[in-house]
Parts: C-alpha cells; structure tokens; sequence
C-alpha cells in the first residue's frame, strides 16, 4: 500500500504514515503499543478527517498473535472509532509449512523442519483455529463488521491479493495504481531452508569466545556438517568455516545469507516447497475440519464453496532426500563463492570500518583512521542487498571522501570490470546504474590512479557512503 498512497487518497482512505514500516506494514503502530505513537496517530486521522477522509486502513499480520492484554490496548486506542475488520486465512496444511518458511527467513530457528513435522504443537497450533481467533479479536475490538477472504490464488479477485484487497474495500484498480516491478516477498525453497537449518546452529553459537579463529569456531558449532559440506563442495574447511563466519557471525550477516537465497530463487525458479508427508497433511486438515466449518458458515466471504478449502491445493513433498541435499550444496557453493563481498547497506563507513568493504589484499593499508591506497590498483568490494532500500533502484551513488597525494587529481574507475571512466574522486561520486550490478547484488570498484610505481601512495580514504536513485 505504500507505493500507492496517494492514490488510496484520491479515492477516499487514508493509508496512515504514523506507525508504518518501509514494507507499508503497521508493525511498528500495532506491535510497540506506544502511547506516542498512538498520539500522532490520532493526530494524524484528525487532519484526515479535516481535509474529508472518512477511512483509515492499517495491516499487519501480527494481530491474531496478539495476548489477550495487547487486544486490550489496541481495542481502547481505537475505541473511538467504527471499525472494520478484513483478514485472510490460509488452509493449514499449507500454511504449517509456508509459515515455518517465512521464520527461518526472518530469524534463525533451533527447530529444523524435520523436527517440526514431528511436533503436535507446530502441526495443530491453537492459532490457526480461524474461528476461536476471530472471536477472540472480535470479543474485544467490537468491529462493525467482519470479512474474511481465502488466501488461494484459485479465489483471489483476478488471482492476486493486491486487487483482491481492493476488491474487498470496493475499489478497483486503475493505470495510475503502481504494482511493484518484480516479486517483492519471495518465499524461500526447501533446500534453502534445509541449508538454513544446517548453518544456523553456528549462528545460534555465536556467544562463542571471539579470540577463537573462524575456522575452530565454525568447526566446533557445525560439526560433522563442515566435513560433509567440504567433500560435496570440494573446497578447505577453513574456506568454508571462514565464509560461514562472514555470514553469521550477527544478524546482519544472516540477512545477507538469507538475501542471497532468495535472489537465487528470483533468478533460477524455487525448488521443492513443501516437506510433510500425505499423511502429515491429511492429519492437520483433519484436525482442523470442523472450525473451518464453523467459519466458513459464519465469516467466508471470497469462495463459491460451501466449505471453507474444500478443494485445497497439493502441498505434499515431493522430493527425494537426496534431490533436497544436492540443490542445498549448489546454493552452499553459491553463498561460498560470494563470500568475498561483504553485504553493505549503504550507511557511511569511516575509519577502521572501510576494512568491511576494501580489506587486506585488496590494495589498501590501513593508517589511523583511513585507507590508502598503496598500489597501482585498489579494490571496493560489496554485495547490495536486493531487497529493502536498494529493490526498486535504478542506479546507486557511491561517494569516496578523501584526498589525493601529490600532483594525482584523477583515477580511472573500473566498475564490475566494464570500461572505465576517469573522475576526480575528490569532487565527483562514481553513479552505477542498475544494469551495470551483477545479479545478486555483486559490486567491485577497481580504482587505477595512474602511477607507475606501485610502491607510492596515491589516494586517502576517509569515508564511503552509498544513495539510491529508484524507478519510483
């Protein structure tokens, strides 16, 4: 909804800035309960209300999660208001699976999807009984009216969510509503998550004392993993260990793993995505047959059916073992490969911190707080992540601030080893347009600064920041 707020406002809703995430989400609104928050919120709905909106929409799907407390607080900071509640489910089966996806996605899980199809509580969870849920929301927000839609792209409005959406609200969409330019919220495959799974207890080990070497620290937290990872990859333990360690040695690192799966499934198409067995699947639906009764009588409203996911689609494993473990060690490979580049969000690195994207061998020494450039040649290697900031980019800025030695004033800049083109790099910034960055995110910056003596130092490095122009 982001991208199209203005045209929401055209047409009469108000897609509330307060509170809202990058993604358009309302999680920071609904999930911290700030009383500050809420305040400009409201703040925000009055000056709607002057200009003549009468509707507010905000999402987030973390609502039916909430504790009976959390309910509490939201139902009284929207007592004020009529409200409307719109929500789409997914049939259980499908979404015991999806759902385990999207965690490993965002964080690293201590149960691997194996165990998980084992666990009673994860096949049958209390919250996806979509009756109970409703009511219990419903007990406490006291909705005008309630309307529930089934999350199948078969009963989706044109079979998409965006249009089914607006459908719901009675809107349709029009040449100026923006559909974003390529898929934004990939799902992750099983052979990513069965790697995941894999590497995730070093990142879950990372407490480990940090004098020990990449290599006894990756060893110690993967075990006989590191071997068979080794064999199959055919490379050195302490070459893969290290670039585990690049990856998970925090959060940020992680996502960049994480980034890099999903651009590969952007690239090459998912692989297998489902690991229950038929009997599994056949037992969670089941299990949760009669709500979906009871709720398919009292709120479905996008389905000619007269059971709620009467004719559910396949979501039965169906690859091999081994299938699974051969497309996890080509995607182990490709992490492995572009460990040399280390995710860089863009915010300005000063000092000691340039070593993250221009490190030992790459043409620079370290002096007090800057790089200098000792070589004929020096090198900025990174990978940008293709999600967040830099999806919808249609060049980057990089912006080196430093000086040269001597009577230097220009350098030519080699980007991703195209031709170069000469610049001052005191005064002008290197523009990369977005056809010039490799598929997953890839950067390198060669900079020749003419000399013939590789000995002699040619250029300090103070700082590095990267902008983003986009399409929209």
């Amino acid at each position: 909804m982001r991208l199209n707020t203005e045209w929401f406002k055209r047409n009469g809703i108000l897609i509330p800035r307060t509170g809202a995430a990058p993604s358009g989400a309302h999680q920071p609104l609904l999930s911290t309960q700030s009383d500050e928050l809420w305040t400009q919120f409201h703040d925000e709905l009055q000056r709607a209300t002057d200009a003549g909106l009468k509707v507010a929409a905000i999402s987030w799907e973390g609502v039916n999660f909430f504790k009976h407390q959390e309910l509490i607080y939201l139902g009284r900071a929207l007592e004020n208001y009529r409200v409307a509640i719109i929500c789409y489910v997914r049939e259980q089966a499908e979404l015991v699976q999806s759902g385990y996806f999207q965690q490993v996605k965002r964080r690293a899980r201590p149960m691997n999807y194996q165990q998980l199809s084992q666990s009673p509580q994860q096949l049958y969870p209390i919250n996806r009984d979509y009756t109970a849920m409703l009511k219990r929301v419903s007990d406490v927000l006291k909705p005008e009216s309630i309307t529930a839609r089934v999350f199948d792209r078969s009963q989706l409005v044109n079979g998409d969510s965006v249009v089914d959406f607006l459908d719901a609200i009675g809107l349709q969409p029009d040449q100026a509503f923006q559909t974003k330019p390529s898929p934004q919220n990939i799902s992750l495959d099983l052979p990513s998550v069965a790697l995941l799974n894999a590497l995730d207890p070093f990142y879950l080990a990372r407490e480990l004392p940090i004098n020990e070497s990449a290599e006894a620290l990756g060893i110690r937290a993967m075990g006989k993993s590191v071997v068979q990872f080794c064999g199959a990859l055919n490379c050195s333990q302490q070459t893969l260990c290290n670039a585990m360690y690049h990856y998970l040695k925090d959060q940020e690192g992680r996502d960049a793993l994480v980034d890099i799966l999903l651009t590969d499934i952007e690239l090459h198409g998912s692989g297998e995505r489902y690991f229950l067995s038929r009997e599994k699947v056949d037992s969670v639906r089941a299990h949760f047959a009669e709500t979906n009764r009871h709720f398919s009588e009292s709120y479905q409203s996008n389905s000619n059916q007269t059971t709620l996911f009467s004719n559910p689609a396949p979501c039965i494993s169906a690859s091999g073992e081994s299938a699974v473990l051969q497309a996890m060690h080509r995607k182990l490979g490709l992490v492995v490969s572009l460990a040399a580049f280390a995710p860089w969000n863009g915010r300005k690195l000063i000092g000691a911190a340039l070593t993250k994207v221009a490190g030992s061998g790459s043409g620079w020494l370290l002096r007090d707080d800057s790089l200098v450039a000792s070589g004929k040649s020096s090198y900025i290697r990174f990978r940008l992540p293709k999600r967040g900031r830099f999806a919808l980019a249609s060049a980057i800025q990089v912006k080196l601030t430093g000086g040269y030695f001597g009577a230097i004033e220009s350098t030519d800049v080699f980007v991703n080893r195209a031709a170069p083109q000469s610049l001052a790099l005191d005064k002008e910034t290197i523009v990369i347009a977005a056809a010039q960055i490799q598929n997953y995110g890839v950067v390198e910056i060669e900079l020749r600064h003419g000399q013939s003596d590789a000995s002699t130092s040619h250029y300090r490095l103070t700082a590095l920041n990267c902008t983003v122009s986009t399409f929209l």
